[in-house]
């Protein structure tokens, strides 16, 4: 296991209850991020791997600062500073300041802490202090105030998911329309049914086409279907949901406002603020589509050497890609199964499940978006194949 490497150049010294740490003077991080880098590097991939997931807590950030603001709970001149720090990061700057392990303990608290110190420390210096110089503006105090750190964690990774949904269903509807035109192009042209229990049958590649796509637009609903749950998030000051919470609607509100999603509140019920089944549930619509797909391009490997079943011009290695990243989101759906395991009453296995259906949306948005560039949009009929041959195939 690789530890974690500073500077060896000017440095800061920041405190916590275990005693005091140093710092590097260019980092944003501080003394919380130092313990989480010695303590759990677990896999070397950073948060920053993920910029949806960084956005999606700055979002989630604002919200809750300009939701104090509304209950006249922070200054006017904090409150700009860390708004600004906010959208900074939502653009990408700073992204290499978050630096902890995306796997962590903690429930997410190890990565919501990151953003807090780095926020804290923008915001410092847009008002013309030194970065750890906490008594003007706090990591816990002032970006953190009202929080939970887990529930901060837990709308960021419903936030991005929604949004990487939305890419993904875009790119499903790019294929979708390639497969549909091909379906056009194919209209006529003969070919012949590959099945391992039947004797060939014939049919025509517009109608092997307009399968493909009409499989993809089937996914495109199931992915829609699943998304709605995942809309339904927990905001609020309690690590746990018991009814506590008064002010849940102020940085809700302004969240809607600011993504445009159609969210809503989870409720106060321990069941539906912890619980992780909308994710379980998104992870096997994704399972689904990428079973679909890998279907999808085995038969289009198979076809490529095959000459007599009237197309041309496939190229093998895009499929065979496609396959494996359709087998990563397979596994990674039975990882989703697994971390939905309740530890008392806040789930514990927030970032794994953050980190595999974020992958796993990943893949998939790049096995379409590859699929429809570099594969189905080349293809071409084999119109030189006669019927004799395809007949003495049977």
């Amino acid at each position: 296991m690789t530890k974690q490497k500073f500077s060896r150049g000017k440095s800061r010294v920041e405190k916590d209850l275990f005693g005091a740490g140093e710092i590097p003077a260019e980092a944003y991080w501080g003394i919380h991020t130092l313990r989480a880098l010695q303590i759990i590097p677990v896999t070397g991939i950073r948060l920053s791997s993920y910029p949806v997931l960084v956005k999606a807590l700055a979002l989630v950030k604002r919200a809750a600062v300009l939701g104090n603001s509304d209950r006249g709970l922070i200054s006017e001149e904090k409150k700009v500073a860390i708004v600004q720090a906010c959208k900074e990061i939502e653009q990408g700057d700073l992204l290499d300041q978050f630096v902890v392990d995306i796997i962590q303990g903690g429930a997410g608290s190890p990565s919501v802490m990151n953003v807090n110190e780095v926020i804290a420390n923008r915001a410092l210096e847009i008002l013309g202090h030194t970065r750890g110089a906490y008594e003007f503006i706090h990591p816990m105090r002032d970006v953190n105030m009202g929080q939970s750190t887990t529930k901060a964690y837990a709308v960021a990774v419903q936030i991005a998911a929604i949004n990487s949904g939305l890419e993904l269903l875009h790119a499903m509807a790019f294929l979708r329309g390639q497969l549909a035109r091909k379906a056009l192009e194919f209209e006529g042209v003969a070919t012949i049914s590959r099945t391992p229990a039947r004797d060939p049958q014939p049919m025509t590649l517009a109608q092997e086409f307009t399968m493909y796509a009409a499989l993809v637009n089937e996914d495109e609903q199931g992915i829609r279907e699943a998304l709605v749950p995942v809309h339904q998030v927990s905001t609020g000051e309690a690590a746990i949901a018991t009814g506590a919470d008064t002010h849940q609607e102020y940085a809700l509100a302004h969240l809607l406002q600011m993504t445009g999603l159609p969210l809503g509140q989870a409720g106060a019920d321990l069941e539906k603020s912890e619980d992780c089944s909308a994710f379980v549930l998104f992870s096997g619509a994704l399972k689904r589509t990428a079973l679909r797909l890998s279907g999808m391009c085995s038969n289009l490997r198979l076809r490529s050497s095959m000459p007599w079943t009237g197309l041309a011009d496939i190229n093998p290695a895009i499929p065979e890609g496609v396959n494996q990243l359709a087998f990563k989101v397979v596994g990674n759906d039975l990882t989703m199964a697994m971390a939905d395991e309740e530890q008392g009453q806040s789930s514990v296995f927030k970032p794994i499940i953050a980190q595999t259906l974020l992958a796993s949306l990943a893949y998939l948005t790049s096995a379409c978006t590859t699929l429809a560039e570099h594969c189905i949009s080349g293809i071409t009929a084999n119109n030189h194949v006669s019927p004799q041959t395809k007949e003495e195939s049977r």
